[in-house]
């Protein structure tokens, strides 16, 4: 846990081959850090992964992981895009929350089931596709995305929880 918490000055890491689980608040608050490369052998991210790592633009993730648990990357604000491996089923409460930055995210067609506060307050994005496999939605689904204009639903969710999208105040098209 914390294996890098606070490191400000630190800019780029590259993980080695062995490493197969990062633990808590893995990364939290280094704000100067541009460049993560994660290996091949990465299957689980636990909890508060990023968080605060305001200088990231990009990630990306091998399609070796399974696991990504809550709070993935909250408040990266810097963070544009980000594409998700086709081995996640599930995405954890506070997946991305605050990421202001974000453009655009692409869900791959194996993920059923979206924690509480996915995406709330990315203030930049403005459109999401979500893949035909997802059966429920949590709380608080993506308030507060301020320039979301449109979301395409997919016809097989069966459970959409509170506070859907509120204050999504540009919305035009569901």
């Amino acid at each position: 846990d914390r294996f890098m918490w606070n490191c400000t000055s630190l800019q780029s890491i590259i993980l080695p081959n062995t490493i197969t689980t990062i633990g808590d608040r893995f990364m939290c608050h280094c704000t100067s850090l541009r460049s993560i490369i994660l290996p091949n052998t990465l299957t689980t991210i636990e909890h508060d992964f990023m968080y605060n790592c305001t200088s990231l633009r990009s990630i990306i993730l091998p399609n070796t992981i399974t696991t990504i648990r809550d709070c993935f990357m909250c408040y990266c604000t810097s963070l544009q895009s980000i594409i998700l491996p086709n081995t996640i089923t599930t995405i954890r409460d506070w997946f991305m929350h605050g990421c202001t930055s974000l453009l655009s995210i692409i869900l791959p067609n194996t993920i059923t089931t979206i924690g509480d506060c996915f995406m709330c307050h990315c203030t930049s994005l403005q459109s999401i596709i979500l893949p035909n496999t997802i059966t429920t939605i949590g709380d608080n689904f993506m308030c507060g995305c301020t320039s979301l204009r449109s979301i395409i639903l997919p016809n097989t969710i069966t459970t959409i929880e509170n506070d859907f999208m509120c204050d999504c105040a540009s919305i035009q098209s569901i």
